[in-house]
């Protein structure tokens, strides 16, 4: 039996609700079976992927925070790392101010992109800010029982995305700019996932 090359360590910070935790989920999913290997000391990892909260304004300032902290692992002395990704409903948002504002990032994902984000990383013509996040329009992402996905959870428990987005424009509520109208995935897509994740 092979075993797998390794591309390197992955340091991942997953932040805001449990939908952005199923997208998390997914992203390491497709990074870890691409021969990335997840640690929890992120001084140790070459790549380092934070998935972002937009929703208010004390989620933005803490995504914010993290992704400065997470350049940071940049610097020599500091960590190894040599890419580092962000995704979410932050660059969703406010993709075009934070990536003129922070170019330590080497890749800024929309969200409808994130099922790409091999794609982008392994592309031989690199780019820093993804097709959709620089649209500043809105994203949806809803899985397909196809992608891999490393639970981060419990084994016990796993959240399963099932919609996304909202048709109601509340005043208060940033959900439908960032997010896009409400669709939801098919019954069979949701129980073939709850069965595998069983």
């Amino acid at each position: 039996m092979h075993k797998k090359a390794v591309a390197g360590k992955l340091g991942v910070i997953s932040l805001g609700c449990s939908k952005n935790l199923v997208d998390t989920e997914i992203m390491m999913g497709q990074l870890i079976k691409a021969g990335w290997e997840y640690t929890t000391e992120f001084a140790q990892a070459e790549l380092i992927l934070v998935n972002t909260c937009g929703f208010i304004e004390t989620a933005k300032a803490e995504s914010v925070q993290h992704i400065l902290e997470m350049a940071e692992y940049k610097q020599p002395g500091k960590g190894v790392c040599r890419t580092l990704i962000v995704a979410g409903c932050l660059v969703q948002r406010y993709c075009k101010e934070l990536s003129t504002d922070i170019p330590e990032v080497d890749l800024w994902l929309g969200l409808a992109e994130i099922d790409k984000i091999l794609d982008f990383l392994q592309a031989e013509q690199k780019i820093r800010v993804s097709a959709l996040a620089t649209k500043g329009s809105n994203g949806t992402f809803l899985n397909n029982q196809n992608l891999p996905r490393f639970q981060a959870t419990l084994h016990h428990t796993a959240y399963v995305k099932i919609a996304e987005g909202c048709d109601h424009y509340c005043s208060y509520c940033a959900i439908p700019l960032i997010k896009g109208r409400y669709c939801s995935r098919t019954l069979n897509s949701i129980l073939t996932e709850v069965k595998d994740l069983v």
